[in-house]
């Protein structure tokens, strides 16, 4: 059995305890955000990997990789964006050496921060800037993939299908969306039409 397919098997029989915010905690540690904290991989890696081991000390299960921004798209503004996959395949490395056999991995994916409905939509470019980012994380052994806090769902169905694409059935997709005080994401589809979606697109695990 796989390391996804184990992953899964544990989430049938009950809860898997993942961590918390890694962005978040480096910044409290006094990391340096300047580029994002997904270059702190590159830069910092023993502070990335404090921040791991901590959070499987606390009796984390399941842990993601920093890499949460590490896209082409969101790193441009830091002029870094010709370094997403060595930010990638350096948030694995720090992932997996902090884990052993202790937690599963999870490659963390954010949105690209651009909006489907407006002009600075290109679907080209937000599907060639995911595709690079999930390809690394997949080519460096990650248990599972973690598309957290998108907030449009088209974007969303988009990264799930080209994971999907990519790595066939062996690794697990987990899907979350935002959804505002309104219940619904900022796309506007209820709850259950996110849920319904996400499961035709071919995540196995879906969420808020």
């Amino acid at each position: 059995m796989s390391k996804g397919q184990e992953f899964l098997a544990r989430l049938r029989e009950g809860v898997v305890i993942g961590d918390g915010a890694n962005g978040g905690r480096l910044f409290e540690l006094g990391g340096d955000m300047s580029q994002g904290s997904e270059m702190l991989n590159c830069t910092n890696a023993s502070l990335v990997r404090q921040v791991h081991l901590e959070y499987i000390e606390a009796g984390a299960e399941v842990i993601e990789t920093n890499t949460f921004a590490a896209n082409r798209i969101r790193l441009a503004p830091y002029s870094i964006e010709d370094r997403a996959a060595e930010i990638n395949r350096a948030g694995v490395e720090i992932a997996r050496a902090a884990a052993g056999s202790r937690a599963f991995v999870s490659g963390s994916v954010g949105p690209t921060g651009l909006n489907p409905v407006v002009d600075d939509w290109d679907e080209t470019q937000v599907r060639a800037a995911l595709r690079e980012q999930i390809s690394v994380l997949l080519e460096c052994g990650v248990d599972a993939l973690h598309f957290e806090t998108f907030p449009y769902l088209d974007e969303l169905l988009l990264a799930v299908s080209e994971a999907r694409a990519l790595a066939g059935r062996d690794v697990p997709i987990i899907a979350q969306m935002v959804f505002g005080d309104g219940a619904s994401p900022a796309s506007g589809e209820s709850a259950q039409e996110v849920a319904s979606r996400l499961i035709r697109g071919g995540a196995d695990v879906i969420g808020a």
